[in-house]
């Protein structure tokens, strides 16, 4: 079953720890245009208003409720790499996030391709 993104925007997303925010955009690849963060509106909670997350640390959603889970914590997120959600998300800043959160990388380093057996 196809579903719009529109569905999931104002969807609550749920860390182990309790709400974090709600879902209020996506970031897509400008290549593949695969969806590969999601902006959540944090409200009060933290001082940055939106956090950028990977929609690989976000579960499947339950339509009926409107929310979503993800295995973060808050305190993750308090302590995360500042991502400024209305500008384009810089490799550097998806390698810290990758490294600070152990988010698979969903590129393929230049250095490695060029090591690679042929």
């Amino acid at each position: 079953m196809f579903r719009s993104l529109g569905d999931l925007t104002g969807a609550s997303l749920i860390a182990t720890d309790g709400e974090i925010g709600r879902i209020c955009n996506f970031l897509f690849d400008d290549h593949s245009w695969q969806i590969r963060y999601s902006v959540v509106d944090v409200g009060q909670w933290l001082t940055r208003r939106e956090v950028v997350i990977s929609v690989s640390a976000i579960d499947q959603p339950d339509w009926k409720t409107k929310r979503l889970g993800t295995r973060l914590t808050k305190e993750q997120l308090r302590h995360g790499p500042d991502v400024d959600s209305h500008k384009p998300v810089s490799r550097q800043q998806e390698i810290a996030m990758r490294e600070y959160f152990g988010w698979p990388a969903y590129w393929t380093p230049l250095s490695i391709r060029c090591f690679l057996p042929v």
